[in-house]
C-alpha cells in the first residue's frame, strides 16, 4: 500500500471515522483536534446507560440537589421492571440533565441537575449484580464494569454532595464494610436500605438471570440533556419535567422560576439562577435537618409542600394581596404562576427578577424559620402540638417567627401563649372546627406586617367572639364532659394538676410535658373514674340510680387523670378502698386533694364531693383559659 492510499479508521462512540493521508497534514491534525472535543462532550440525545458511563466520565450531585429520597416502593417498581422486561425490546430509563462542569484530572466532570435519584439507585443495582455474579463466576468481564461504573482504579464514578452522605454511601454501601450503627442523615438511611433490599432480592437468583438484568441495564435507553450552562439547564428542566410527573410543588416553583429569569435574561441569568439554587439547596438540607424532629414530635401536615403553600399565605408583595378567598390558596402554585407571568406581560425586567429574588429569599426565610420554630422547647408550643391543631397556625407562626426582631423573641412567645389558649377553648371544646375559621386565620396572617399587639388583640377578640368564657365554663359543667375527646381532658387535668403544684402547698415543680405526653404503655396518662363507672362490691351510696349515672357519673369533678397502669391496678375498687390504697399515696395532686372535698361524718364520697370538685376545677379553668 503507497502512502497516498493509507487510511486510518478511528471507531468512535457507535460509528467511525476514517482519515485518509490524501489530507494536508494540517487537516489530519483538525480531525484529531474534533475527535478529541467529542470525546469530552457528553452527546445529548437518547443513549444507552453503557454510553452514559463510558470513557472518562464522573458526575456528582451538586449540593444545592434534594438527597437521595428513594423508598421501597420505588425500588420494588424499577426491579419488577427489569425482570419482567421482555428481552428483544430495550429498556427506557428516564430522563437525566447533565451540566458539563470541565475537567476534573483526567476525567470530564458532569454535574447531575436532575436525576440524580435515579442515577444514585442504578450505581447501587449495579454493585450488588457485580458483587453477586463475582460470588457465583460469570462469563462477563466484571473488573472492566466495575471500572466503568463504580471506581476507575481509586476515583470513583459518582459523588454525592453531602459530604457525610457521599462518605457512607462509598464506605457502607458501595464496599463491603461492618453495617454502620448509626445513620446521621435520613438519606443515609434510605441509602442502606435500598442496599439491603436489592441485596435480598437478587442474592438467591442464579448467574444468568443475574446477568440479563445487567445486561438491559447496559444497553437501557436515558434521555440525556447535557448543557454548559445553569440557564440554559433552567430552560431544559422546566419544559421537560413540570408536566405532573411526581415532582413536589417545592421543585416545581424552583423549576419554574429559573425558567421565568432565564426567559427574562437569556444566559446573563446565570447569576440569578445560580442563587436559586443556593437557596433551595439550603432548604433542601432543612428538610433533611427536620425529619427527626417532625417524627418525634409526631407533627401532621408539614411537608414541603404544604410549607410552600404556607409560604404563600404569608407572602407580603408590598401591594396587593395575592390571595383573598380560601381556593386560591389551596391551588397557591397555580397562582403563583400567573402573577409572575402577569409581570412578564406588564413589568419590566427588573422587577420580574425582583419578585423572583425576593420570593426565593422569604421561601427561605420560611423553612428556616420552620426549622427554629418546630425546635423550640417551648411550654405553649408543646400544648399547641399536644392539641393536634398546630396546622392551622403555622402560616400565622412562620410570619410572626420572622418579623418578631425582639431578644429571645419574648413577642412571639406571646403570640404562642393566646394560641394554646385558642387551641383549647376554641377547638378542644368544639366551638369551631379548624376548618370553619382557617381562612379567617390566613388572613390575620396574610395582613400581619409586624404589629403584635394588634394581631394579638384580634386573636383575643376571636376566641372571646368564637367560645366566650361564659359558655366555655357552660361546657365544663356539662354531666358529660368524660365524652369530650381523650386528649381535651386529659389536658385539662394535666393543667389542673400544675396549677395546684405551684400554687397550693407545698409548693413543687410541675409535671413536665415529656412525663404527660409518655406514650409508653406503662406511665401513659389516661382518665380515672373516681367513683367506678361498674364498681365491685356496690357502691357506697344508699341509692343509686339513673340520675346519679346521668349527672354525675361522667361529669368534671368524677374524674382525675392516673397513670394507665395504675388505672388498670384499681380496677373497679370502691371509693374506701382506692382512696386508702392509691389515692392518699399517688404522686399527683388532682388524687391527693379528693380527701379535702369528703364530709369527715360521711366519708363517702357522693355528689356533694362531685358538685365541690367540679366546682374548684372550674374556678381554675377560669384562670387558665382567661385573655
Amino acid at each position: 500500500m503507497t502512502r497516498s492510499e493509507l487510511c486510518i479508521d478511528f471507531i468512535f462512540g457507535e460509528g467511525m471515522v476514517t482519515l485518509s493521508a490524501k489530507a494536508p497534514l494540517g487537516g489530519i491534525h483538525f480531525c484529531f483536534e474534533k475527535i478529541e472535543e467529542r470525546r469530552k462532550c457528553m452527546k445529548s440525545g437518547l443513549i444507552s446507560v453503557s454510553d452514559l458511563f463510558d470513557g472518562t466520565k464522573k458526575f456528582y450531585i451538586p449540593k444545592y440537589q434534594r438527597s437521595y429520597a428513594w423508598e421501597q416502593s420505588h425500588w420494588s417498581d424499577f426491579l419488577e421492571d427489569l425482570i419482567t422486561h421482555p428481552k428483544n425490546h430495550k429498556y427506557f430509563y428516564g430522563t437525566i440533565l447533565l451540566k458539563d462542569s470541565g475537567k476534573d484530572s483526567d476525567f470530564d466532570l458532569f454535574e447531575v441537575v436532575d436525576g440524580q435519584q435515579r442515577i444514585t439507585t442504578l450505581t447501587i443495582l449495579i454493585h450488588i449484580i457485580i458483587n453477586n455474579l463475582s460470588d457465583f463466576g460469570s462469563t462477563l468481564n466484571l473488573d472492566i464494569k466495575r471500572e466503568k461504573y463504580l471506581k476507575y482504579h481509586d476515583v470513583h464514578k459518582l459523588r454525592l454532595g453531602n459530604e457525610g452522605d457521599n462518605e457512607f454511601f462509598q464506605t457502607y454501601v458501595l464496599f463491603e464494610k461492618n453495617i454502620p450503627t448509626t445513620f446521621n442523615t435520613p438519606a443515609q438511611h434510605l441509602l442502606y436500605k435500598s442496599k439491603k433490599f436489592f441485596k435480598s432480592q437478587l442474592d438467591n437468583m442464579e448467574p444468568e438471570i443475574l446477568e440479563g438484568i445487567i445486561n438491559i441495564v447496559e444497553n437501557a435507553d436515558i434521555l440525556v440533556y447535557s448543557v454548559k450552562e445553569s440557564a440554559e439547564a433552567s430552560l431544559i428542566f422546566e419544559t421537560t419535567n413540570d408536566r405532573g410527573k411526581g415532582l413536589t410543588n417545592l421543585e416545581k416553583i424552583k423549576s419554574f422560576l429559573m425558567y421565568k429569569a432565564y426567559l427574562s435574561m437569556g444566559k446573563e441569568a446565570n447569576d440569578i439562577i445560580n442563587n436559586i439554587y443556593s437557596r433551595f439547596g439550603d432548604i433542601y438540607k432543612v428538610l433533611e435537618r427536620t425529619k427527626k424532629i417532625i417524627d418525634f414530635r409526631d407533627l401532621k401536615d408539614v411537608g414541603e409542600d404544604r410549607i410552600c403553600q404556607y409560604h404563600f399565605i404569608g407572602l407580603d408583595t408590598k401591594g396587593d394581596p395575592l390571595w383573598n378567598y380560601k381556593y386560591q390558596y389551596q391551588n397557591y402554585l397555580d397562582l403563583l404562576k400567573s402573577y409572575v407571568n402577569e409581570l412578564a406581560q406588564h413589568k419590566t425586567t427588573e422587577e420580574i427578577l425582583a419578585f423572583i429574588d425576593n420570593y426565593t429569599i422569604s421561601l427561605r426565610d420560611t423553612f428556616n424559620s420552620f426549622e427554629n420554630v418546630i425546635s423550640l422547647q417551648n411550654k405553649h408550643l408543646n400544648e399547641i402540638i399536644y392539641l393536634e391543631r398546630i396546622a392551622v397556625f403555622y402560616p400565622l407562626m412562620l410570619k410572626s417567627y420572622q418579623l418578631d426582631t425582639t431578644k429571645d423573641k419574648k413577642l412571639f412567645s406571646q403570640l404562642l401563649e393566646i394560641l394554646s389558649i385558642f387551641s383549647f377553648r376554641i377547638f378542644g371544646m368544639r366551638f369551631k372546627r379548624t376548618s370553619d375559621i382557617d381562612i379567617t386565620i390566613n388572613k390575620i396572617c396574610r395582613d400581619f406586617k409586624g404589629n403584635f399587639k394588634t394581631m394579638i388583640q384580634d386573636l383575643k377578640q376571636k376566641i372571646n367572639g368564637w367560645g366566650p368564657m361564659s359558655d366555655f365554663l357552660a361546657r365544663l359543667r356539662l354531666p358529660s364532659f368524660y365524652n369530650e375527646s381523650k386528649k381535651t381532658q386529659n389536658f385539662l387535668f394535666w393543667k389542673y394538676e400544675n396549677y395546684l403544684r405551684t400554687t397550693f402547698q407545698p409548693i413543687c415543680g410541675e409535671m413536665p410535658f415529656e412525663e404527660f405526653n409518655d406514650k409508653s404503655g406503662k406511665f401513659k396518662i389516661s382518665i380515672e373514674h373516681i367513683t367506678a363507672q361498674t364498681p365491685k362490691n356496690g357502691l357506697q351510696f344508699r341509692n343509686i340510680d339513673d340520675e346519679f349515672r346521668e349527672n354525675f357519673l361522667h361529669c368534671l369533678g368524677n374524674l382525675t387523670i392516673d397513670p394507665q397502669s395504675s388505672n388498670s391496678s384499681k380496677g373497679n375498687e370502691i371509693w374506701e378502698n382506692k382512696n386508702e390504697k392509691y389515692f392518699q399515696k399517688a404522686p399527683f395532686k388532682t388524687q391527693l386533694e379528693l380527701s379535702d372535698f369528703v364530709d369527715n361524718s360521711t366519708k363517702r364520697w357522693d355528689e356533694t364531693c362531685i358538685g365541690k370538685r367540679k366546682d374548684k376545677i372550674i374556678d381554675i379553668a377560669k384562670v387558665l383559659w382567661a385573655v
